[in-house]
């Protein structure tokens, strides 16, 4: 199941004019991602696929079936929306590189679902990231936790792999579910 972004405008990549993330026309409506949830569609609906190359920030991902989202090196995407911040559904990519993803909401709680493989993850300061039912985290490099993590939420599964080499592992506080 698919959980939709909340924001009341949504940006559907389209691929139109380049790979270029910040090019206004590779979007429809033609807006700057900034401030926007963001829909990546099924990668054969559009000509060039996306890349992210360097600092930005946006309400909400939604990786779709087929959909596929590119990182730069050094590149860092901050997730500022509420509710439903990121969600790869089965079948979408997300090819981290070396980025670093924030979620960055110390006001309302963020939700995470899908399966995605990140390079390094950070909570924000007062943060809330719920993942939901069935998700799966991969981190390659780092998380920095500076918010709340709950990995178990109304009981659920959820999943939370270390992937990379010589990493330190977060512990969960075994009483609450929590990062």
């Amino acid at each position: 199941m698919a959980i939709a972004p909340t924001t009341a405008t949504i940006l559907v990549w389209n691929g139109s004019q380049s790979s270029d993330w910040n090019t206004q026309a590779n979007w429809t409506p033609n807006n700057d991602p900034a401030g926007f949830g963001i829909m990546i569609p099924d990668h054969s609906s559009a000509p060039n696929i996306p890349v992210f190359t360097r600092w930005g920030a946006c309400k909400s991902v939604q990786i779709e079936t087929n959909g596929i989202l590119n990182c730069a090196s050094g590149a860092t995407i901050s997730l500022t929306g509420e509710n439903s911040v990121w969600n790869c559904e089965s079948g979408g990519v997300f090819h981290a590189g070396n980025s670093i993803v924030t979620f960055s909401n110390a006001t309302e709680i963020q939700a995470y679902s899908g399966s995605t493989d990140f390079y390094n993850i950070v909570l924000s300061s007062g943060t809330v990231l719920i993942m939901s039912a069935n998700s799966r985290i991969g981190i390659a490099g780092v998380i920095t936790n500076n918010g709340t993590l709950r990995t178990v939420f109304g009981g659920e599964n959820t999943t939370v792999e270390y992937e990379g080499a010589d990493q330190t592992v977060v512990i969960p506080n075994v009483s609450t579910n929590r990062y």
